[in-house]
């Protein structure tokens, strides 16, 4: 859906974190928390920012809904492939343990929901959204729909994959590189952007504060990835993963080693 939708791959962590943004820490005991989630008064995380193509998240989310359902036309056509791992609680455990799925056009009919927060599709109760991200005003009613009589609309599918080769196919103008090759000689490309040493000097400061050493832990490229996004994303500059990830191989090369 990113590729459709910004014509950059992003993961369904990063994703998240671009349309939730950095939300406050929450200070309050869980007895006040329970009062306040009740009452309905947790409206301060919606208000939070998002951050690169979800600075104006409404937007963004606007982009994502038409890729979602540009996505579905396609596969309607039979043009792309998409298959998951069904859940009858919607639990990654139980995805896990599941077998793999084709997924029809008919049954994107039914589970016609994208959820954000895990990447994967769910039933779509009346008046909800296309796409859902956790702090949609209208998401604690889908839960609610999920714990009421009809044990169906906690359902969904988890673990969702889409034909890479289909999806080029399908969008070859939203993909870098599927051009047809010439015969002339490649022009010389852009230079890089005057900001990246400045994010790669500012990550590596971060992240050796934070105790990164080499060889790094499990996760800890794709969070500086994500600093370095975030650094550029405060200066209004967008990049995709592929990029910094290549920015990324710099500023390991400057951290210690255990």
């Amino acid at each position: 859906m990113t590729w459709v939708a910004f014509g950059s791959a992003i993961t369904v962590d990063h994703l998240r974190t671009q349309v939730e943004g950095h939300c406050p820490l929450i200070t309050d005991d869980p007895a006040e928390r329970s009062r306040k989630f009740f009452a309905g008064h947790y409206d301060e995380v919606g208000k939070v920012p998002g951050l690169e193509f979800f600075k104006e998240r409404q937007s963004g989310l606007d982009r994502l809904t038409e890729a979602w359902n540009q996505l579905r036309n396609e596969l309607e056509r039979g043009a792309v492939k998409v298959r998951g791992r069904f859940t009858p609680t919607y639990s990654l455990a139980d995805a896990h343990l599941a077998g793999l799925e084709d997924l029809t056009a008919n049954l994107l009919g039914t589970f016609s929901q994208f959820d954000v927060s895990t990447g994967g599709i769910r039933r779509q109760p009346p008046g909800s959204p296309d796409v859902l991200w956790q702090n949609d005003p209208r998401s604690f009613d889908r839960e609610y729909e999920a714990f009421g009589d009809d044990a169906r609309a906690a359902d969904g599918y988890l673990l969702v994959e889409v034909c890479r080769a289909d999806l080029l196919k399908a969008f070859p103008a939203r993909i870098e590189g599927t051009e047809r090759p010439t015969m002339q000689r490649k022009r010389r490309g852009p230079a890089p952007d005057p900001d990246w040493p400045h994010a790669i000097a500012k990550v590596t400061q971060d992240c050796v504060a934070a105790g990164y050493k080499c060889p790094l832990k499990r996760g800890d490229k794709a969070a500086i990835q994500i600093m370095l996004l975030n650094f550029m994303a405060e200066k209004d500059k967008h990049f995709s993963d592929d990029t910094a990830a290549k920015y990324a191989t710099a500023v390991i090369a400057r951290l210690p080693d255990k």
